[in-house]
């Protein structure tokens, strides 16, 4: 699966959008490499990091969606 993430850096709060995540640990068909903001993120990864209960991530999610 798929996710367009949208949230913020702890460090500077600037803020990112449509940033894509996989659960994959390769690139998904019809992307590239550099196309992926991160590998492995599975959608129970990006409900801890939106509920702030990961806190050693470098930022925090405020919403998301399959693509």
């Amino acid at each position: 699966m798929e996710f367009s993430i949208n949230g913020y850096w702890k460090g500077d709060n600037s803020e990112f959008e449509d940033y894509i995540v996989t659960d994959w640990d390769c690139t998904p068909e019809g992307y590239d490499d550099d196309d992926i903001f991160m590998f492995g993120m599975k959608e129970r990864d990006i409900k801890a990091i939106m509920d702030s209960s990961d806190k050693n991530s470098e930022f925090v999610v405020t919403s998301y969606h399959e693509i």
